[in-house]
């Protein structure tokens, strides 16, 4: 788990946890559009007050490419596990999500008794 940016502290502690799939053995910002979108989702979680976490499970876990879409899977539930033992509410994007610069803040359009969420294609 790495800590990219703190958010603003007021109320609620929010958190964007950035979940990396990439090969285990390679750093999380090795892909060349990490960067893009991290300073995308950066800017978003400013935008929000939260803070902006990256999980990348060093231990793959028998994960290879037969069964890494259900391992892609298991990091995002792990990373959702370990966001709500530390923050109120969470958002769990993955490392190729590119964040617009007029999205609308999900934590206040996502009502805080359910939870939000949308299929991958």
């Amino acid at each position: 788990l790495v800590i990219v940016k703190r958010g603003k502290r007021g109320g609620e502690r929010l958190a964007i946890i950035v979940v990396s799939t990439a090969h285990p053995e390679l750093p999380y910002n090795s892909r060349p559009w990490t960067p893009l979108v991290m300073k995308r989702i950066e800017s978003y979680a400013s935008r929000c007050g939260a803070d902006v976490l990256v999980f990348k499970e060093i231990d793959s876990g028998g994960c290879d490419e037969s069964n890494f879409r259900l391992c892609g899977m298991l990091m995002k539930l792990k990373a959702l596990k370990f966001g709500f033992k530390e923050y109120d509410r969470v958002l769990v994007l993955d490392d190729t999500a590119l964040v617009r610069g007029d999205a609308a803040n999900l934590f206040q359009v996502v009502p805080e008794d359910v939870v939000g969420g949308t299929f991958e294609s």
